[in-house]
């Protein structure tokens, strides 16, 4: 097992004392224009996804969170509104705090605040490669972003790779193509030996990237 590090240490330490809550595959933690004081959530077990749905019904993923996050950060720096929906992904287990405390401990703490200006630029890094891909990339780069994108956060090792879990509707969300458009190119991938499909999962192969 990974050892923690002084600041997730305090992190965890900081959510110890907040309040437990439980959620199922799909239910929603958090939606826009929530009435109330805005809770800031913990991660402690699952994959949680943070998406817009536009005035037709689409939903188009923004982020993933997986142990170890707490969101929503604007909400506690800013006093901002939400605007995303957060949803379980997963099986999911948060602790939450309200936003005042939380704003309090990342100014009393220096070394967790830089933590988090850290992930929040590699955020930013991975969002403004989906804008390139989105704007330029075609269906066969925009899978294989995405793909790396979550075989580096979420993946688990495999015979000859990096395979991650994410059914075909999350990949169309992600990529803001059709499910039938993710469905050929992986297709494609697989017989060029890029990926290895089986329900739910993919696998990037190690040589292909």
């Amino acid at each position: 097992m990974k050892e923690m590090t002084n600041v997730e240490e305090k992190v965890q330490q900081f959510f110890a004392g907040g309040v437990k809550r439980e959620l199922s595959d799909g239910e929603v933690l958090l939606l826009p224009d929530m009435a109330g004081p805005i809770p800031i959530s913990y991660l402690i077990k699952g994959r949680v996804v943070q998406y817009s749905i536009d005035d037709e019904g689409n939903r188009s993923i923004i982020n993933m969170f997986k142990p170890g996050a707490f969101f929503p950060l604007p909400v506690a720096i800013n006093s901002a509104p939400i605007t995303y929906f957060f949803e379980a992904d997963t099986e999911v287990e948060v602790r939450q705090m309200s936003a005042l405390e939380v704003k309090t401990f990342l100014q009393r703490e220096p070394d967790v605040m830089f933590d988090v200006l850290s992930r929040l630029y590699k955020g930013l890094d991975g969002i403004l490669g989906r804008m390139t891909q989105l704007l330029s990339g075609d269906a066969k780069s925009r899978v294989l972003y995405e793909l790396t994108i979550l075989s580096q956060r979420f993946g688990s090792p495999a015979r000859d790779g990096v395979e991650v879990a994410v059914t075909a509707g999350k990949r169309a969300e992600m990529t803001g193509l059709t499910r039938e458009t993710v469905s050929r190119t992986l297709q494609g991938l697989q017989q060029s030996g890029a990926v290895r499909l089986r329900r739910g999962i993919v696998t990037m192969v190690q040589t292909s990237y």
